[in-house]
């Protein structure tokens, strides 16, 4: 079914029977599922339940940054670290529940930006990342403070993709190292990064993003030799191939549970930020809402397509959005 939001009563005449395929009668809203379908007859209109997604401003970072990317917890429980601030790159990171962001302990080495962020607001981790030579080093945060760890990345690289939790991630998806991009993978188990029976993605990339879990994931667009559209999903052992998103971009926010549930949002395209947002249902991309501001190189969290977040971006803005998807009675019309 398709048609224009809008009020339908002046369309209606005669009397009301049941219609056919069995759209129920009822003289008051219902209480809604997804894909419910109904005729009100106090108002006079035929409605359907839709999942309404919608951006919105969140609480601003104390610390405002950019090149800082990962799927790093949730929208009311995730962390920010690194990155690039006004003054250069930082060692800074701050946690954020929902309303107010607070400002942490440092990340252990030297400042740097573009590492890969995985795990959750109270077990988080940063690998790799450029301090003007690229890094393999691993830190790991505890909602606090972070520990910097023996493990390192098997390949150095910046501008990498990764997801996951602590001990159980995608450490490292694709990337780059300032002379060479990657199609390899590795994962991380809370002790150390492998390669081995990692599966690899079918065209070196960098500046993708990641999301979802260790067994269950999705890298979406990216950097070969421009911008691409390129997707691709993983089942904990190989990359394979996907539909592509409608519009090429890099250095873009994600967030999502597997590889049948993504949010990619803003990210720079052929020419200038995006404002843009696709929705990823394990099959398809379609257009969501679009961002209140075109931005690049943030930091995402969200639990799924449907809810999460966005904060900084490539200016050192300190702002946040939060999507939310909310069910919406949506009033359906013939015209």
């Amino acid at each position: 079914m398709s048609g224009t939001v809008s009020d339908n009563t002046s369309q209606s005449s005669g009397s009301v029977t049941a219609a056919a395929g069995g759209v129920s009668i009822v003289s008051s809203d219902p209480t809604l599922t997804e894909g419910l379908l109904w005729y009100n007859s106090t108002s006079n209109v035929l409605k359907v339940a839709r999942n309404i997604g919608a951006w919105a401003n969140g609480g601003n970072l104390n610390t405002g940054r950019s090149a800082c990317p990962g799927q790093n917890g949730t929208q009311t429980a995730c962390f920010v670290a690194g990155g690039v601030a006004s003054g250069g790159r930082t060692l800074n990171s701050e946690t954020y529940d929902g309303s107010t962001w607070t400002s942490r302990g440092n990340m252990t080495g030297t400042a740097r930006s573009n590492s890969s962020h995985f795990g959750t607001m109270t077990a988080g981790a940063a690998a790799g990342g450029w301090t003007g030579s690229v890094q393999t080093l691993t830190n790991e945060f505890n909602g606090a403070s972070w520990t910097d760890v023996s493990a390192a990345l098997g390949t150095g690289s910046y501008e990498h993709g990764a997801c996951g939790t602590q001990t159980a991630a995608l450490s490292r998806v694709g990337g780059y190292n300032d002379s060479s991009m990657f199609a390899t993978c590795e994962e991380y188990n809370g002790a150390s990064h492998t390669s081995s029976g990692v599966g690899s993605l079918s065209a070196s990339t960098y500046s993708a993003q990641t999301c979802g879990t260790q067994t269950s994931a999705i890298n979406g667009a990216g950097y070969v030799s421009a911008v691409v559209t390129t997707c691709h999903t993983y089942d904990g052992s190989t990359w394979s191939s996907s539909a592509v998103v409608s519009t090429a971009r890099r250095s873009a926010g994600i967030f999502g549970a597997s590889d049948s549930d993504a949010n990619l949002n803003a990210g720079y395209g052929a020419s200038a930020d995006l404002d843009s947002t696709e929705l990823w249902n394990g099959s398809s991309w379609a257009s969501g809402d679009a961002l209140t501001t075109a931005r690049r190189g943030g930091s995402s969290s969200g639990s799924s397509s449907g809810t999460g977040l966005t904060a900084g971006k490539a200016d050192n803005s300190n702002s946040t959005e939060e999507f939310t998807e909310a069910l919406t009675a949506r009033t359906l019309s013939n015209s």
